[in-house]
This record gives C-alpha cells, sequence and structure tokens, in this order.
C-alpha cells in the first residue's frame, strides 16, 4: 500500500502532458466539474467503507524548543490526499486537460488537527486559502502548513548533552474510524526542505497511523532532536569547571599574605555573575 501511495504522490506532482488545451477547456472543466458540486458533503461513493486520506508530514524547521514549558515550536506541512469520484473527468474531452489546480474553499477538504496543540485549537492551514492540485482520475492533494506548537515532555538530566524526543499526533476531529481512514504515505518525516537549526539537530524523523481504542484514526510524526552542546560547553560547563579548580587554590597562599578570604570572595562573585550571565543568555534552561 505504501508503495502505491509513493507512486501516486510521485505521479501527481510531475506535469502531465497538455497537448492542445485552453484556456477556454479549463474554465469549462471548472464549470462542469463544480456546477452541482456540494463542498458541505463528504465525497463518499460507498458508505459502509471510509474515505483513505493518505499522509505525509514535511519538516521545514525547527524554530525553538521551550523545555520550561515543554513545548516544541517548528515550521512544517502536510501532504494530504484523498479521492473526490465528484471531480474526475474524461482529460480528451477538455483537450488532454489531466489536472487542475484550485482553491481549497472551492471542495471539500478534511480537517486535520494537531492534538498536543499548545495554542489554538485549529485545523491545519485553517487560516490560510492554499491551492489544491485536482487529477483527472479524482485524486487530489491538499498541501497546507503552519506554524505549529506542540507539547512534548522533556528530560534536562544530561543536559547539555541530552536528546529531546517529541512525538505529533494529528486527528481528523469529527472523522470516526467508519468515515475516515488515515494512511501514512511514508516511514519517514520528509526533510527536502529543512533548513537546519545551530541548536537542534534531527536525529530521527519516523510517521505512521494507527487506529486507536476509541476508533479512531490517528497519524503520528514522531522526532528525536539532539542537541548542540559547543556552544552551553563553551559558555557554561568550561567556566564552571575553571571556577571550581581555582576554589581550593585559596587554602595554597599563606596565612600571612592576608589574601585568603579576598580570593574566595572573588570566586564568589564570580560564580553569581557566571549564572546571572548563563540566566540571561537562555533562561529556559536555568
Amino acid at each position: 500500500m505504501n508503495r502505491f501511495i509513493f507512486c501516486l504522490v510521485v505521479l501527481l506532482q510531475l506535469p502531465l502532458p497538455s497537448f492542445g488545451q485552453t484556456l477556454e477547456n479549463v474554465t469549462k472543466l471548472y464549470d462542469d466539474l463544480f456546477s452541482s458540486y456540494r463542498r458541505n458533503i463528504i465525497p463518499m461513493n460507498n458508505h459502509s467503507e471510509p474515505i483513505e486520506i493518505s499522509l505525509a508530514f514535511y519538516l521545514l524547521s525547527i524554530n525553538s524548543f521551550r523545555e520550561i514549558e515543554e513545548t516544541l515550536v517548528l515550521t512544517g506541512g502536510l501532504s494530504v490526499i484523498w479521492k473526490d469520484a465528484s471531480l474526475s473527468w474524461n482529460p480528451e474531452d477538455y483537450g488532454n486537460t489531466y489536472s487542475l489546480e484550485v482553491d481549497s474553499t472551492d471542495i471539500w477538504i478534511p480537517w486535520i488537527y494537531l492534538i498536543n496543540n499548545a495554542k489554538e485549537f485549529e485545523p491545519i492551514g485553517f487560516d490560510s486559502a492554499f491551492r489544491v492540485y485536482i487529477n483527472s482520475s479524482g485524486f487530489v492533494q491538499y498541501s497546507p502548513g503552519s506554524i505549529l506548537e506542540a507539547k512534548c515532555q522533556t528530560d534536562i538530566s544530561k543536559f547539555p548533552l541530552d536528546t529531546q524526543p517529541c512525538l505529533l499526533e494529528f486527528l481528523s476531529w469529527s472523522g470516526h474510524a467508519g468515515t475516515y481512514k488515515l494512511i501514512s504515505s511514508f516511514d519517514e518525516v520528509n526533510l527536502d526542505y529543512y533548513t537546519k537549526n545551530s541548536n537542534w539537530e534531527v536525529v530521527t524523523g519516523d510517521t505512521y497511523a494507527q487506529l486507536d481504542p476509541r476508533g479512531y484514526y490517528r497519524f503520528f510524526m514522531r522526532l528525536s532532536l539532539k542537541r548542540e552542546p559547543v556552544y552551553y560547553i563553551v559558555m557554561i560547563v568550561l567556566p564552571t569547571m575553571l571556577l571550581s579548580l581555582l576554589n581550593p587554590l585559596v587554602f595554597l597562599l599563606p596565612v600571612e599574605s592576608g589574601e585568603r578570604i579576598s580570593l574566595a570572595m572573588t570566586v564568589l562573585l564570580s560564580y553569581a555573575i557566571l549564572f546571572n550571565t548563563c540566566f540571561s543568555i537562555n533562561s529556559s534552561i536555568l
């Protein structure tokens, strides 16, 4: 099934031959398709079987990871593919027009929600008008994107050499297993358009779909993020180790010098300045 979906996605993204098509052909096709189309009705020919919705996740960037709030902020997009039989046509009747691009407000689309959202609970891409690609067989590709904030449990016990896992859960909120069947198009997160983050490295990124005990299909995107430790080692670990080495040197000074208390107070003040600097640099860690 995954190979079939992969081939379908590739075919949808390839330019198809369009010999002789004109603006009049495209206009006529649009008018014929949408003259009696009802975007509020789920396109299910057989209501005894759920409509299959294939999902893939495209990660664009890791914006921030707020450990104290246990919130991951990222920019990403979904590739959503399904079949709408009422949007199929014979290309030869319309000047060999094999595909049509329309606004997402013209057709029925499945609303996909991020369950462990840390802000407004809205469908992905709800506040933007993304274009929809329709092919002559009735397959529809909708690719909404957004800045997502997800709640993720954190463990900083190994800071700054830690790796943080994060699981994003997506769901078609009002559609149970009898209506919608979510399928993962790929086994991994797509990183073709990913912009690297200087603080976090994406170690692994998996995607999968499964049926939960409540009777709903869920789509999961699991990330494993490794912290880049060099900055924190230079700014926190090394100065702390240096001050720790200076502290015992107080007892090497002769008593007659009278500088033991002065050196001890200087080291103590250095600690205070270091911690204050670290807190101002990254208040989410300290």
